[in-house]
This record gives C-alpha cells, structure tokens and sequence, in this order.
C-alpha cells in the first residue's frame, strides 16, 4: 500500500533490528496559517472575536499582529493586560 511504513527485519539471527521505510515522499507544507475560523487575509490569519471560543494552537490577528492561543478562552483580548498568558504575540502580520 503507497505510503504506508514497512518494517524491513535486519541484523543477525537471534537478535532484533527493525529500520522503518516509507514507500511515498510526505507532502510539502501549504504554507498557509491555521486559524480558528478559516479565512483571513494576505499573510494574516482571520481576526479575533469577542464571541469566538478558542483552543490552545488557535491562531489569529489583532491590531496587526498575529497571536497564538496557549489555554482555552472567549473574550480574552489578545493584547489585553489580564490575558498576557492566554495569548502569544507572535509578531507583525500584513
């Protein structure tokens, strides 16, 4: 079957040694961000929401930058003074 693992046996009788071998090349990164709504544009993801609950690794633009969830939250304001460790300010987003 194409790109499933297969266990190749090697080494001497008696003794145990496995190498792993894929049969297809992984696929290339799309290079587009995830976000918790989709969409978004140009190189930003899509803009927070106040009503929005988001997940750790959720990802979206505030004020022109881009943040990333660390904890579960709805209505924690990206740079907000009493959220600082609900998001990850990840920088500049156009």
């Amino acid at each position: 079957m194409p790109g499933r693992p297969q266990a190749v046996r090697r080494g001497r009788p008696g003794r145990r040694a496995f190498e792993v071998r894929t049969t297809a090349s992984p696929r290339p990164p799309s290079g587009k961000l995830r976000s918790a709504a989709g969409g978004g544009g140009g190189t930003c993801p899509v803009a927070w929401s106040s009503g929005t609950s988001y997940a750790p690794g959720n990802v979206v633009s505030y004020a022109g930058h881009k943040y990333t969830a660390t904890y579960y939250s709805t209505g924690a304001v990206p740079n907000g003074p009493s959220s600082w460790a609900v998001w990850r300010d990840d920088g500049v987003c156009a």
